[in-house]
Formats: structure tokens, sequence, C-alpha cells
């Protein structure tokens, strides 16, 4: 599966120019195992941006935070989408 196509059919505008890096990971869900795509942005989303990614059914984690190890005072967002 091409990684490009799934960003840009689930994100908007808005969210995919920050996006700055993706894994591949397992992450379970509803009591089984699937596999997804977790997104790093380059900073927080917006409750507008939240909102919209909470209407997307394979989007999971958006409220997520990640700090950066040596400066906590750093944030980021990070959410799931599924395969």
């Amino acid at each position: 599966m091409d990684v490009t196509n799934l960003i840009a059919l689930d994100l908007p505008h808005s969210i995919a120019g920050h996006v700055v890096d993706f894994a591949d990971v397992s992450v379970m869900h509803k009591g089984k195992r699937k596999y997804a795509l977790k997104v790093f942005l380059d900073k927080m989303l917006t409750d507008e941006e939240k909102q919209i990614l909470k209407g997307k059914k394979r989007v999971l984690g958006y409220d997520s935070v990640y700090w950066h190890k040596y400066a906590p005072e750093i944030k980021h967002s990070i959410f799931y989408v599924l395969y």
C-alpha cells in the first residue's frame, strides 16, 4: 500500500502539511490486533482538527501527545490511521 496515498485520503490539508514522520505499528482495536500507520505532526492539533479526525472511522488516538525526550516543554500530536 502506498503510504502517501493513505495519508492524503484521510487527512485534511491543514494537517497533512504538518506531517513530520510516520511508522508502521500494530495496535489493539476492539480486541483485535490491527496494523496502522503512526503519524507524527510538528504541531498540536486544534479542536476543529480533532473534530474532523474524530469523524473518520480509520483514525485512532487523535488526542495523543508526545514530548521531546530532552525538552518536555516541546509537545507534538500523534495519531494512528488503520490500514
